[in-house]
């Protein structure tokens, strides 16, 4: 989930008074904020288009957002370094957690 610094479709939120109340005069602190717009592209588009996360039918039946695979999908996309494991009941509580 990494784009380029000068990427113009990486906005910053902006800090609540509050928040800013010790960090220093002059200092701007900005935080990325991901949304679609950057997050779904080109990267993803093997995983699953943005048309088809908003409904455009997969094999003529409409398959909303991201499933558990496809988000796993997006992060490895992106570059980032996922495990994914899937349980049912049948497993315990302590083992899901291991």
């Amino acid at each position: 989930m990494r784009l380029e610094k000068k990427d113009d479709r990486l906005p910053y939120t902006k800090f609540d008074k509050l928040d800013s109340k010790y960090i220093s005069a002059g200092f701007y602190p900005r935080i990325n904020m991901y949304r679609p717009d950057n997050f779904i592209g080109s990267l993803t588009d093997e995983v699953k288009t943005r048309a088809q996360i908003f409904g455009e039918p997969i094999d003529r039946k409409p398959d909303f957002g991201l499933q558990i695979r496809q988000l796993r999908g997006m992060f490895l996309a992106h570059g980032a370094v996922s495990l994914l494991r899937v349980v049912n009941d049948d497993i315990s509580l302590d083992n899901m957690r291991s």
